[in-house]
């Protein structure tokens, strides 16, 4: 019983202590306004949860710092997450879930690593700093038109572009002539030399020289064989007053033979052959010159149009000089070679089409020289094809003797000079 009356005691205490904190809340209530809760400023964001692609998100916090009071709240979110480092590939790659897919050149997971360099290298892949290989070498237009050509190295394929003579001017096109790798390696043809074979090294043959001094008046000529010019000069004596020299020159000049070094794919037109003919004249007295003249072939033949057969000229020029006795008239008579090369430039494209990139060779010269000597003093040098004008030999007093010798006259006379005993 009595424990029963302590209970009640009890739970009227609660009643009553209940009812006294309910009043004073209710007081405190209506002695101040709802107040909500203060927070601190948003933090720096975390890091990004991958380093590239298109699922990377970070986060930042804030905390509160003054707690809502007499019945306010804390209407705020204390985090907050965006995406980050989304298609984030350095401009070399696509972006793929959490890592990209790189371009040429460059690796590793977010493509911000350049592959190890290899020259003249157009198309270069790795996905290592050490497994680098070109796909593609600079200049390579399809097939067998290619200025580099992929190359094996220290085991690892497609490890270098090595060079091969091309239609670029940093190579050598090499024709006439063979280039079997590097351009280090071309062998020109015979009778071609130096940079690109553009040399040449042999003149054009002058198979026939004539020259023949002609005096109008008359018709007399003189004529000088000048197909020599290995030995001495040809030297002829007349003593006819020319005004007209006549030259025929015959030359001629063959190329390598196309069978024997056939042309390269960017050869696109090659000819070379006799480019000019022509000859020089100049008239001599006591040592000085005192006349000069010049003509050549016009047969249309020049480095853009070498003649590839027999060469042929057969020139008249006027003298326009009076010759005294001993003058000399010296000719000079000349042929050259020469020629162009035109290479396909797969570099230059215009409508579609591949311009051609033209070349002159270097030729050499022939020449054949011939005097006239002027004689009109007694006895005289007749022409060769003229008459005498005068006795060519006064052979004086008979000189006997037990030998007698037979003189041919240059005008077909015969003298038999008799010597006594």
């Amino acid at each position: 019983m009595k424990l029963y009356r302590k209970l009640i005691a009890i739970c009227v205490i609660i009643l009553m202590l209940s009812a006294y904190f309910d009043i004073s809340e209710g007081w405190r209530r209506r002695r101040c306004g709802p107040s909500n809760c203060q927070v601190s400023g948003w933090s720096a964001w975390g890091a990004c949860s991958v380093l590239c692609g298109t699922s990377g998100t970070q986060t930042r916090t804030r905390y509160v710092t003054v707690g809502q009071s007499c019945g306010g709240s804390c209407p705020y979110h204390m985090s907050e997450s965006q995406e980050c480092n989304y298609a984030s590939c350095n401009d070399h790659g696509f972006p793929l879930t959490s890592s990209c897919s790189c371009e040429d050149e460059w690796w590793d997971t977010c493509c911000d690593k350049p592959c190890t360099a290899i020259a003249n290298c157009q198309q270069l892949h790795c996905t290592s700093a050490t497994d680098h290989a070109c796909q593609r070498c600079d200049y390579d237009r399809g097939g067998d038109i290619v200025a580099y050509h992929l190359m094996d190295s220290d085991g690892y394929p497609n490890r270098t572009c090595e060079q091969r003579c091309s239609w670029r001017s940093d190579s050598q096109f090499c024709y006439p002539g063979r280039c079997t790798t590097t351009p280090s390696t071309c062998q020109c043809a015979p009778h071609f030399s130096g940079h690109n074979c553009l040399q040449m090294i042999t003149s054009p043959i002058m198979e026939h020289c004539l020259a023949t001094l002609i005096q109008t008046t008359g018709d007399y000529r003189a004529d000088a064989d000048c197909d020599d010019h290995v030995t001495a000069t040809t030297t002829v004596y007349t003593n006819i007053q020319p005004d007209r020299i006549q030259v025929e020159l015959h030359n001629s000049y063959t190329g390598p033979d196309a069978a024997d070094w056939p042309q390269q794919y960017y050869v696109n037109d090659f000819k070379v052959g006799v480019i000019s003919a022509s000859f020089d004249w100049w008239v001599t007295r006591g040592g000085s010159i005192v006349k000069t003249g010049t003509d050549t072939c016009s047969n249309g033949y020049s480095q853009d149009n070498p003649h590839q057969g027999m060469y042929e000229c057969d020139v008249i020029d006027n003298i326009g000089f009076t010759f005294q006795h001993e003058d000399r008239f010296h000719l000079m008579t000349k042929a050259r070679n020469g020629g162009y090369i035109t290479i396909s430039n797969y570099d230059v494209i215009f409508n579609d089409t591949i311009e051609p990139e033209k070349y002159y060779y270097t030729g050499m010269e022939v020449a054949h020289t011939v005097d006239f000597n002027m004689d009109y003093k007694s006895p005289e040098h007749c022409t060769v094809t003229g008459s005498c004008f005068e006795n060519m030999l006064d052979r004086g007093p008979a000189i006997i003797k037990i030998v007698s010798q037979l003189i041919r006259h240059f005008c077909s006379r015969r003298i038999t000079w008799q010597r006594g005993r």
